[in-house]
């Protein structure tokens, strides 16, 4: 498990991130459920696993894509830097 420490000044920026990147998610896994039940219904089941695996690896791609992006991009926005450090003390 990989804990993320920050300040709590950022931590309302950071809740709206996963807050956004969540309703993203949502709507990159319904657009693929639509496409690929719209194709179901059209395309015979032969040409439908290909474009199937194509469209999964495609949208999933770029799904992780955008989502780093743009975590990296709230993170320098609010000052925010990743780096390796011994594991906190949770027994206080």
């Amino acid at each position: 498990m990989i804990g993320l420490r920050y300040p709590k000044k950022h931590e309302s920026s950071l809740r709206g991130f996963f807050q956004g990147v969540t309703w993203f998610w949502a709507a990159d896994f319904l657009l693929l459920a639509v496409i690929l039940g719209v194709l179901l219904a059209f395309v015979p089941v032969g040409i439908y696993i290909p474009i199937w695996l194509v469209t999964t690896i495609v949208l999933i791609g770029a799904g992780i894509a955008v989502s780093v992006l743009w975590l990296r991009s709230t993170l320098r926005e609010h000052g925010i830097k990743f780096q390796f450090a011994p594991p906190a003390d949770d027994e206080a």
